[in-house]
């Protein structure tokens, strides 16, 4: 099999990455197996007039209604996940969180797949790193072995 690899030039505008999506999914799984939240990828939201789109978002449990789609919305998850790609900087999702903070959102992480960490942020100025054991967000009850999301 012959695999190209790319690396995108800086400020290049790609879509996600094999890794980016990888993971994404690798942590959507993990999030489903708890009973208490609804876990969708790629929901836009709107903040403040504005559309935002985590790479994850994490809701109450609800019951899907597949006659009904939500497309959009102003119904702010609990938890909001963006996964660090190649063509993005800490900064600029750090700067996300403080709008996805203002906008009612509970809890953020950042997940890194090429330092294998997740920074759970509990406020704009409180986070904590996890690179091994278990991955524990105290805001929202939760708890995961850092190893199942970085397989």
């Amino acid at each position: 099999m012959n695999i190209e690899y790319l690396t995108p030039e800086p400020g290049e505008n790609t879509l996600p990455s094999f890794n980016h999506g990888y993971f994404q999914l690798s942590i959507g799984m993990a999030l489903r197996q708890q009973d208490n939240f609804s876990v969708v990828s790629a929901i836009s939201i709107e903040i403040d007039g504005k559309e935002y789109i985590p790479d994850i978002s994490v809701y109450p449990q609800r019951k899907i209604n597949r006659l009904h789609d939500i497309v959009k919305t102003t119904e702010m998850p609990l938890l909001a996940i963006e996964i660090l790609s190649p063509t993005q900087g800490t900064l600029e999702i750090v700067n996300k969180f403080q709008v996805y903070f203002q906008g009612g959102i509970k809890s953020c992480w950042l997940v890194d797949p090429l330092q294998g960490s997740v920074v759970v942020f509990s406020s704009p100025d409180n986070a904590q790193t996890f690179t091994t054991g278990d991955l524990i967000d105290k805001t929202l009850d939760i708890g995961i072995p850092i190893d199942e999301l970085f397989k």
